[in-house]
């Protein structure tokens, strides 16, 4: 079972839209009693949802390489997905990067992508992931690059960290994830 840090003061799968992200398939609406006692307080490890929500992140852990495990605040696993991304740092409406560009890998926090050229940190994002089999519908979102580098793999290719800055991101892939994997990041 994951144990929460001690920096942890309110659960990490407890949504904006007072929704528990452990639950799909349905939906699962605390009281407000059960928000006061376990949503929003340290305490959140004891709740049944989390609890068994846990369990199933650890039967799926074979999806996941070990050391991301322990570097990531949010676990991920490996999926291949186009990816269209515009520079949002000089104008908040984008503009385009013709750079061919697909994900390495996603989680709840963000995801880690490869691409022709490379995107230095604080780079601030809009991305879409679109013809995929992760998400029902089409997924379009910010984040800003945190980190990048050429690929060991492939000299053509750079690889980069990008962190999710909006919510609406952060609940969509935990919810593609679940649905489709059965898993939670």
């Amino acid at each position: 079972m994951k144990m929460p840090d001690k920096k942890t003061s309110s659960c990490p799968y407890f949504s904006n839209n007072s929704d528990c992200l452990m639950i799909t398939g349905g939906l699962y609406l605390p009281l407000p009693e059960q928000i006061k006692m376990f949503c929003q307080s340290s305490s959140f490890h004891k709740c049944h949802q989390y609890i068994s929500g846990c369990e199933k992140i650890s039967n799926s852990a074979s999806l996941i390489e070990v050391e991301k495990i322990n570097r990531r605040r949010y676990r991920r696993i490996q999926e291949r997905l186009h990816l269209t991304l515009r520079d949002c740092s000089a104008n908040p409406d984008g503009r385009l990067l013709d750079v061919p560009a697909s994900t390495v890998d996603i989680g709840m926090g963000g995801l880690m992508f490869k691409s022709t050229r490379r995107i230095a940190p604080d780079t601030e994002l809009m991305f879409v992931l679109d013809n995929n089999e992760l998400f029902d519908s089409r997924l379009d979102g910010r984040g800003v690059v945190r980190w990048s580098a050429p690929d060991d793999k492939n000299p053509d290719f750079f690889l980069a960290g990008l962190s999710f800055s909006d919510n609406s991101s952060k609940q969509a892939v935990g919810r593609g994830l679940w649905s489709k994997h059965n898993y939670i990041s």
